[in-house]
Formats: structure tokens, sequence, C-alpha cells
């Protein structure tokens, strides 16, 4: 099965003092042989941005970030961009949607994911990813 993850799974995942971190390396760990795992390539930045922009003690450096990142994504998580061809519809229906703020950035990953064919989403965040699609079920790893 195709399953989407979420920047906040991916984050977890990767910082050792993430509060989440073993509940989401064990829910990776879980689900990697079995399932294809899809992560938008907007989610690899966002991830980027947050890890080293974290308050000093918990901060990485941005080559370490990108060590962590490249290589734990490898051959195990696949990269999904958004078709550049639908981007400006999408952003069309955003807006008749009325979806605001930060509301768009996971927007947009749920879209990029349910383009990449996923059947499933994993977030942290169940309760803005629910208010955003009816159309892919969505995995909380905490109650997995």
């Amino acid at each position: 099965m195709k399953i989407g993850i979420d920047t906040n799974i991916f984050i977890a995942a990767l910082h050792s003092s993430h509060p989440n971190n073993s509940i989401a390396c064990s829910w990776l760990n879980h689900v990697l042989p079995k399932n294809e795992i899809i992560i938008a390539e907007h989610s690899i930045l966002e991830t980027y941005s947050v890890l080293t922009r974290l308050p000093v003690k918990w901060r990485l450096t941005p080559a370490e970030t990108t060590l962590l990142i490249k290589n734990n994504i490898k051959d195990q998580i696949i990269v999904a961009r958004f078709p550049n061809k639908n981007f400006m519809s999408w952003i069309d229906k955003v807006s008749v949607n009325n979806i605001a703020g930060g509301q768009i950035y996971d927007s947009y990953i749920i879209k990029t994911l349910t383009y990449a064919k996923v059947k499933a989403i994993a977030t942290f965040n169940i309760s803005h990813f629910s208010k955003l699609t009816d159309k892919v079920e969505l995995i909380n790893p905490i109650i997995q």
C-alpha cells in the first residue's frame, strides 16, 4: 500500500530529541517493509527549515540536516512532486474552499500525496488534516 507521511512524522523520526521520536521511528520501521512510503517534496523543505532553526540546544547544522534527510530518504522513501500543470487550478480550489493561512501548506501536502496515489497519510495533526480531506485515510502513529 502507498502511505504518505506528513512533515511532522519525518521530523520526529529524524530528530532523536523530538518527543515523538520513538513513536515515529517504531511506526516507520513497522510499515516500511510492507508498504511504499511517500513524502511530499515540500515536506523535505519544511523538515530542513525546522531542523535548522530549532532553539540552539536542539538545532542541527545545514550539513547535519542534509545528511540526515539524504540518508533517510535513500531507497526507503519516495519523494512526490506536485504536478506543475495542476498548480494554478489547485490555488483556485483552495480559494473557493476558503483555506487560509498555514492550512495551505497542509492542503499542498495532501494534494501532492493524493496525486501520488497514496491510500493513507500518516500525521500527528489528524485534526488539521481531517478538515482538508476526506479522500484518504488518516493515520496517527501514536494510536497505532
